[in-house]
């Protein structure tokens, strides 16, 4: 076992938690358009796909040593992570009009580039350390952009 995966997928568990939250924030829209319903079905589709990978679906199918599969596929889940936080950028100007330069996606931009560095080093301390400034940010951002209730 290796705890270094587990925690991505807490994060990915995190990422939904909080874009299901945001989904009642929807219903301020004055309207909706494919742009909107594609932008939201590739959000989920995202998280869908670094959950997937972060851990195996099949023991059959897998090293038996969690690391060795973290460094051969789950790393994929983490570049997914990062795409997630491109994309919600990107959703949240679309759909909020919120601005591409503010406090929550300067974290959002952190986080992205934290999850390339762990996804790209097959270092261990780097992941580790990486991990733990990605799970720093990722609270940050959720205090950031999930308010207590709508």
């Amino acid at each position: 076992m290796d705890w270094l995966p587990f925690v991505w997928a807490v994060f990915v568990l995190t990422y939904q938690f909080q874009y299901w939250w945001a989904i009642f924030e929807l219903s301020s829209l004055p309207e909706w358009n494919i742009a909107t319903f594609g932008i939201l079905l590739l959000l989920a589709m995202i998280l869908f796909v670094a959950g997937g990978m972060i851990l195996p679906s099949g023991a059959a199918d897998y090293p038996s040593d969690l690391r060795e599969y973290f460094q051969q596929d789950g790393r994929w889940g983490v570049v997914a992570i990062a795409c997630y936080g491109i994309t919600g950028a990107l959703g949240n100007r679309i759909l909020f009009e919120t601005p591409l330069v503010d406090r929550l996606n300067a974290v959002q931009a952190g986080t992205v580039l934290v999850a390339l560095l762990v996804a790209g080093s097959s270092n261990r301390m780097v992941q580790v350390g990486g991990t733990l400034v990605f799970g720093a940010l990722l609270g940050i951002g959720v205090v950031l952009a999930t308010p207590g209730s709508y």
